[in-house]
């Protein structure tokens, strides 16, 4: 990791990093990596607000596993959204019953919200839904299911997915279970942010450039170290 280099870990002396995300928890990668390397405060902005939507549907789904074949998640905000629909009885039902059918997930921050459900997902190792959708194909095939995947996700999902398991004759029924907002204190906070900026990844880069904020640093990959080097460099 680039905070090894003393170099770089001075440069990070009575610094300020802000964080255009919501934290992930008490020991966030991204905070951890930071402080390690040096950085004295380390802020979060959300970006993002998610509203909940056809709370019902998605109670009376998740509470009734026999009708599916298994589960689908994307993000771990669908995983929270359907937790948060139900009652403390609930959840602990639900979790023995979805642990008799495959939850498939996209990703390891996916995978380790489901493990906290106290199941066991497939797919950790997915980086993207095209991906996932060859493993579920893979798991199901030759046979396929009478019963649908439930997979609940976002109001502004892509289709990679369903037209993939539409294609392999995988019945699958998607439930929009939250909508993705801008979060409404962002504006405001964000007139507050020092000029350089730091971005994860290159398409996030070329994002903050169409809107006229060219980044000062890009991770050259999307995770808590290369963004942390990114950072260092720019410091220096």
């Amino acid at each position: 990791m680039a905070s090894a280099d003393g170099s770089l870990a001075v440069a990070a002396q009575s610094r300020i990093a802000v964080l255009l995300r919501a934290p992930k928890g008490p020991e966030d990668p991204y905070y951890n990596a930071l402080s390690v390397a040096g950085f004295q405060s380390v802020h979060f902005i959300p970006v993002l607000h998610y509203e909940h939507m056809n709370q019902d549907e998605l109670q009376s789904d998740i509470l009734s596993s026999d009708k599916f074949s298994g589960i689908v998640f994307t993000s771990g905000t669908a995983v929270e959204v359907c937790v948060s629909s139900l009652t403390e009885h609930e959840r602990g039902r639900v979790t023995e019953r979805w642990k008799q059918l495959p939850v498939f997930v996209v990703g390891k921050a996916t995978a380790q919200a489901v493990r906290g459900l106290g199941l066991s997902p497939t797919g950790s190792h997915s980086g993207n839904a095209e991906t996932l959708s060859k493993l579920i194909i893979e798991h199901f095939c030759p046979g396929v299911p009478t019963k649908p995947l439930l997979f609940p996700c976002g109001a502004l999902r892509r289709e990679t997915l369903p037209v993939a398991l539409e294609g392999a004759g995988l019945p699958l029924k998607c439930l929009a279970c939250y909508k993705t907002l801008p979060h409404p204190d962002l504006q405001g906070r964000l007139r507050e942010l020092s000029p350089q900026v730091a971005a994860i990844g290159a398409t996030t880069g070329d994002s903050l450039s169409k809107a006229g904020r060219r980044p000062d640093a890009v991770a050259k990959l999307p995770n808590h170290d290369s963004l942390t080097e990114a950072i260092l460099e720019c410091c220096i």
